[in-house]
Formats: structure tokens, C-alpha cells, sequence
């Protein structure tokens, strides 16, 4: 009777697992089935062993820009923007690890690692002292990599930059073991492909990225949504070390040290942008910072007229 019971068991969770497993290979194939951010083997470099994706446009001093860190994310952010910049720069932007159409490998995703592609990038391309636009979390990736090797850097330009004190939390044993739920082939991937649904990044647009709620965004939502599945949906092992807080760094005495020129630029209706601004300039008085009204985490998206403006009034 008890192995009865025992095999029952075990053959249902080999059901369930096998219906997990056909879910999520299901779900990979149709979030990318309209193929909308195909790349060209010429738009790929090899860094550490990884392909990653990038774009070069127009002429003049350089200017590279970095989009915020999260699986859905890709060069796609700034395709309000880049033409525009490329009319008078030599414009670089490109899908960091883990987002977009490069690798996505399963490893610890961290600030220095970024921070060491970004550097990395730079000299590979021979890019002269460029001018670094960074969205959200890479705010600390552009800050650290100047810090790690000053006068690589221009200038420095930060949308909507996330609080200093929350760049200073560290994992603890709730975050790690949230990492290692996310990092599971099976069951974190199972997880990642609910938080990473369309509606829940329609969702995303109209809560968090936008002050509109009812901007017209369907194509921003499809493109997100093929972005976060690229790769077999391996963007759930960035995911991880996102929520496993493996991302942050300390950055209080980089920028209290830092002598490259800053700008912020802040969406006016994102709840903290007062304190997140504070928390900044109490750090390094020389920073500057303009908030944009009526947007919030993505101005370069909802109002890239503006944030163009902010932007070439403090390179040029």
C-alpha cells in the first residue's frame, strides 16, 4: 500500500515536472515568434567568451549608452533617442549580458561585472574618453567603471538612477535563497516566464516605467516580452542575481570622489525622485539634476524630446 502511495507520488511530480518543462519550452518559442529584434552577425563582439550585441551610428565625439540592467531590457530603450544623438555624435549602445540579443549565461551576475564590460568595451572600440548615458541600475555601472579607472570617462550622464542607500543593501539569506529558486532550470525558469508575461510587463509599463497608464505601448510590451525570452529565457539567471541583490554596490565614496561631470535626470512623478536627487548631490555637490515632468522610469522613452534637450545641453 505505502508503495503505492510512493510510486502515485513520484509519478506525479514526474508529471508535473514534464508539463513545467513543455511549458517553458513552449513559451520561449512563442514570445520570440515575430522576431522583432533580430541582429546581424557584424553587430556581435566577443568579450570573456560571450556574443555580444551592439550598434554604431552616426559621427563625432562619442557617446555610449547603457540601458537599464533587466532581462526584458535591450538597446531598444534608446531608440527614441540614438538617431537624434547620432546627428552630432558617434552614438555606441549595446545589450549588456543577460538582456537582449547577447549571451545570456548561467553565472553571478555583479556591478564589477558590468562595470568590467563597459571598460572593456571602451578600449576594444578605441572609443576616447566618450560621454556615458546610463538608465536605472547601470547609473552605478558607469560610476564604478570611472571610479575603477578615472579619466576614462567624459562625462556621466544618470536616468533615473536608483537611491544610494538602496545600492548600499547587500544579499542576505532571504535574497540568496530567492537567487537560487530563480536560478533552477526547471522551476526558476517556470517562475521567471510568469513574472516576465506580457501582461505583467504591460503591467510594468503602466505602474512603473511610464506616468502614462494609457500610452499607447503595445509594441514597447512585445518588445520587452521577446527581449526577456532571447536565449531559451536564460535571462531568469540575470533575474536572479538582480533579486538576490548581487547587483548593488556601495557607491557613497566613488561619487564623493568622483571629479568626471554628472548629470541627473529624473522622471518628476517617480515617488523618491526628491530623496533619490538628495541622496546624490549630499554625496558630491558639483552633480547636477533636472526632473522631467509627467514621467517616470523611462523618460528617454515617454518624453525623448526633453530628455535629448537635457542631454545635449550638458555634453555639448
Amino acid at each position: 500500500m505505502k508503495q503505492n502511495k510512493l510510486l502515485r507520488t513520484i509519478c506525479s511530480c514526474a508529471l508535473f515536472a514534464g508539463a513545467m518543462y513543455a511549458f517553458n519550452k513552449f513559451y520561449c518559442m512563442y514570445a520570440v515568434r515575430k522576431h522583432k529584434l533580430s541582429a546581424r552577425s557584424e553587430n556581435f563582439f566577443t568579450w570573456r567568451g560571450l556574443r555580444i550585441y551592439y550598434r554604431r551610428k552616426g559621427s563625432g565625439s562619442p557617446v555610449l549608452l547603457l540601458h537599464a540592467i533587466h532581462p526584458a531590457a535591450s538597446t531598444y530603450e534608446w531608440n527614441e533617442i540614438e538617431e537624434r544623438l547620432a546627428a552630432n555624435h558617434t552614438v555606441y549602445s549595446l545589450d549588456l549580458p543577460g538582456c537582449g540579443r547577447s549571451d545570456k549565461p548561467k553565472i553571478l551576475y555583479t556591478n564589477f561585472f558590468f562595470s568590467a564590460l563597459v571598460k572593456d568595451f571602451i578600449k576594444t572600440m578605441s572609443i576616447n574618453n566618450p560621454v556615458v548615458v546610463a538608465s536605472n541600475l547601470t547609473a552605478a555601472t558607469a560610476v564604478m567603471a570611472e571610479a575603477y579607472e578615472p579619466g576614462l570617462i567624459r562625462k556621466i550622464v544618470l536616468i533615473s538612477p536608483p537611491s544610494a542607500a538602496s545600492l548600499a543593501e547587500i544579499p542576505d539569506g532571504w535574497s540568496k535563497l530567492l537567487m537560487k529558486i530563480m536560478n533552477n532550470p526547471l522551476f526558476g525558469l517556470f517562475i521567471y516566464n510568469l513574472l516576465s508575461s506580457k501582461p505583467q510587463i504591460d503591467y510594468a509599463f503602466s505602474e512603473r516605467y511610464f506616468y502614462n497608464p494609457f500610452h499607447d505601448n503595445e509594441e514597447l510590451v512585445d518588445l520587452y516580452f521577446e527581449s526577456a525570452q532571447l536565449g531559451y529565457g536564460n535571462g531568469h539567471y540575470l533575474y536572479g542575481s538582480m533579486i538576490g541583490k548581487y547587483l548593488n554596490i556601495n557607491v557613497d565614496y566613488a561619487v564623493t570622489n568622483l571629479r568626471t561631470p554628472v548629470k541627473i535626470i529624473e522622471g518628476g512623478a517617480i515617488g523618491d525622485a526628491d530623496q533619490v536627487i538628495h541622496e546624490w548631490t549630499s554625496l558630491n555637490s558639483s552633480i547636477e539634476a533636472v526632473v522631467i515632468p509627467h514621467t517616470k522610469q523611462l523618460p528617454q522613452l515617454e518624453e525623448p524630446g526633453k530628455v535629448l534637450d537635457e542631454i545635449r545641453s550638458f555634453i555639448d
